[in-house]
């Protein structure tokens, strides 16, 4: 069995890096609304707050090296 290291997994053109992003944010959505109503239903606690706090930090983390200021295709050499 042959195994890929980090580099060979990592998509390489900046409309690959864009795909990853669009479906880490078509994922992001339904779930974190999933969540949001599950707990209103359930009552209680907010938790749902926390997973919508962490996933954003990641989402515009991910945002801003593939789509914003620090994409690889936006610096200058």
């Amino acid at each position: 069995m042959t195994t890929l290291t980090a580099a060979e997994q990592a998509p390489r053109t900046p409309a690959q890096r864009e795909l990853g992003f669009r479906i880490h944010a078509l994922v992001f959505v339904p779930v974190i609304l999933a969540q949001i109503i599950l707990n209103a239903l359930t009552g209680g606690y907010a938790w749902s707050l926390w997973s919508l706090a962490g996933w954003s930090i990641g989402l515009a983390a991910h945002w801003f090296f593939v789509l914003g200021p620090g994409a690889r295709h936006n610096r200058k050499r």
